[in-house]
């Protein structure tokens, strides 16, 4: 809502001739949608309706980039008319890790700016680009210097466009179309991203939506929402991003304070083989109790024989004594 209003602002300026769209500082640009919110319901106006009005806005916009630009936040980026990243961000769609795909335009807008072979790259492995590589794939138009404000930045080359008098039609990726994907594009990813993402209808629904960006882009859109529901009540989507919040929750220990040191006088360790007996090694050495668990005493007795004979060998070496 927040960025609906603004632009509502800026155009209705008469003195505002053109509009940068910023992360509050010192954070990022924008790291993404609140994915709890996925299964409760978004909230606040939809966020196509923002982008499409935005990228048709009479204003020159442009992305002033910093830390990083994910998921919902490179959506954003991608409707602006033009993209600055500090030299130290990063982008990315990285919702094929959660089980779905980018439901905000980023199937339709990234291919018909970096085409759909590096679009299809990008999204089924939701990695995060540095952005020198984001500038070599042309998604963003400049990198800001080390050191250099990337708003600045970015004020400074809107100011160059309005002074060269160019039209802003051009830069509306959504007047732009992708061509369509070929067969051998789309089984190659699938191939090689089927067997990476096994049994994750992800896949095939990403390939879809990359290859509907040869469309008008209100057409294409409405192929991407299809496809995005279909995934998002998936028993794989919702096993994803279970686990992704399961991950962040069990770093959290209750009542455990990260500044303070713990004394810790034992632990247990489950787990006999080569990682487990290493880490039983490294605490018995500071002095710490340690109790080792398997699932069989043989498999316990096998890792206890690895770790008297590694501490064996280091007696011979001298690193220790008989009696340490």
């Amino acid at each position: 809502a927040g960025l609906q209003q603004a632009l509502g602002r800026a155009q209705a300026d008469g003195e505002c001739r053109a509009v940068v769209v910023c992360g509050a500082a010192p954070g990022p640009f924008c790291a993404g949608a609140e994915i709890s919110e996925f299964a409760a319901g978004m909230d606040g106006p939809n966020l196509n309706d923002v982008l499409n009005a935005m990228e048709k806005m009479g204003k020159p916009v442009c992305a002033a980039i910093d830390k990083v630009a994910l998921g919902g936040g490179l959506e954003v980026a991608l409707a602006c008319h033009y993209r600055v990243a500090a030299a130290s961000a990063r982008v990315g769609l990285p919702e094929v890790n959660l089980g779905i795909l980018p439901g905000a335009g980023g199937t339709q807008r990234l291919p018909r700016i970096v085409g759909g072979e590096a679009a299809l790259e990008l999204i089924l492995s939701g990695t995060h680009v540095p952005a020198a590589k984001a500038h070599a794939l042309k998604l963003v138009d400049e990198v800001a210097p080390r050191g250099t404000d990337v708003v600045q930045a970015a004020k400074a080359l809107l100011l160059r466009e309005l002074a060269s008098n160019q039209p802003l039609s051009p830069r509306r990726v959504g007047l732009r179309t992708a061509a369509p994907l070929t067969q051998q594009t789309k089984a190659a990813a699938e191939l090689k991203w089927g067997r990476k993402r096994r049994g994750q209808p992800a896949v095939k629904n990403i390939i879809a939506a990359v290859d509907a960006s040869h469309m008008p882009l209100d057409e294409g859109l409405q192929e991407e929402a299809r496809l995005f529901f279909e995934l998002i009540v998936t028993r794989e989507a919702r096993a994803l991003q279970h686990m992704f919040f399961a991950e962040r929750q069990c770093t959290k220990v209750p009542g455990l304070d990260k500044r303070a040191a713990v004394d810790v006088r034992s632990v247990g360790i489950i787990g006999a083989g080569t990682m487990g007996g290493g880490i039983a090694m490294a605490c018995a050495a500071a002095g710490i109790s340690v109790v080792l668990l398997d699932v069989s005493e043989a498999a316990v007795q096998k890792g206890m024989a690895v770790v008297a004979s590694n501490w064996e060998r280091s007696v011979k070496r001298g690193s220790l004594t008989p009696e340490r």
